[in-house]
């Protein structure tokens, strides 16, 4: 996110059901993994996937004694990673403050741009600072400012000048490798529709619901995202997801995984006490042995 945005999510930026517009203005604050008024969470992508957690409206979901340190971003909190708080190398101190506002997808004072991550390499740096081989300049394969055209070069004689205008006799269109007014890319012939993290035949960035899983998505069904027959929401995101089978961790060390009903005193409760029970005495036999 750079100076004048209020959001950018990339090619998320005007899909379905997306916080964030075309011209990233945002939508929609629930999902933008940041305590807005009204909310008491948000985990953004992971609003509604898990339960105790956060719901799509970020209301809490069984979660009857929320606190710092449980994974849910909640009211007074600018981050929660459960066990990562504190751990060097992750952003959230155990207080669950981030060590410092770069990587929260807002543009905080003496930050250039905030991507949502503290990486190198990806046009905003670790401190948030933009990258200089992705400053607004001709030649970035970006139209930035005033520019008509930028095909990746400063060049004069292929259509697009080296002051990124257009041409005297070049007309315009999608698929000339030059990336023109309207189009957010343009690889000519490359241009598909059907290989994944490849520019769009209409001259777009891939996006959540243009029919194709790239990069960073679970699933992509197109329009049917999010619809009642649909296996992929409207964020690209499987609902076919399983949770992780309960363990249960037994004294001295032993751990089972039941396979029933462990409420009351069903099968999987008689099995689990049954393991407990095995667990303690070949504890009790090990220590006999040591005495011997």
């Amino acid at each position: 996110m750079e100076a004048g945005e209020q959001c950018d999510r990339g090619s998320a930026n005007g899909s379905a059901g997306g916080i964030c517009s075309d011209a990233c203005i945002l939508l929609n604050s629930c999902g933008n993994d940041r305590i807005d008024p009204n909310e008491q969470c948000d985990e953004g992508a992971d609003n509604g996937r898990f339960d105790p957690g956060c719901s799509a409206s970020c209301t809490l979901v069984n979660v009857t004694n929320p606190f710092c340190g449980d994974a849910i971003l909640e009211m007074g909190e600018e981050c929660d990673e459960g066990p990562d708080n504190g751990v060097e190398g992750f952003p959230c101190l155990s207080d669950c403050r981030l060590r410092t506002p770069c990587g929260n997808w807002w543009l905080d004072e003496g930050e250039e741009c905030d991507d949502g991550n503290t990486r190198d390499g990806d046009g905003c740096s670790r401190a948030c600072v933009l990258e200089p081989e992705f400053y607004p300049r001709c030649g970035n394969g970006r139209l930035d400012g005033s520019e008509t055209c930028d095909d990746g070069n400063t060049r004069d004689g292929d259509g697009c000048s080296s002051a990124c205008a257009l041409e005297p006799g070049v007309t315009p269109y999608c698929g000339d490798r030059i990336v023109e007014i309207g189009e957010q890319c343009d690889d000519g012939s490359e241009n598909s529709d059907a290989s994944a993290d490849r520019c769009r035949s209409n001259c777009l960035l891939p996006w959540c619901g243009d029919h194709v899983t790239d990069a960073g998505e679970e699933c992509d069904e197109g329009a049917g995202n999010g619809s009642a027959s649909a296996t992929c929401d409207t964020l690209c995101r499987s609902s076919l997801a399983t949770a992780a089978p309960l363990v249960i961790n037994l004294p001295f060390g032993a751990s089972v995984i039941p396979s029933g009903d462990i409420s009351e005193t069903g099968p999987a409760t008689l099995a689990v006490m049954a393991a407990g029970a095995a667990a303690g005495w070949a504890w009790m036999r090990r220590k006999r042995k040591r005495k011997m």
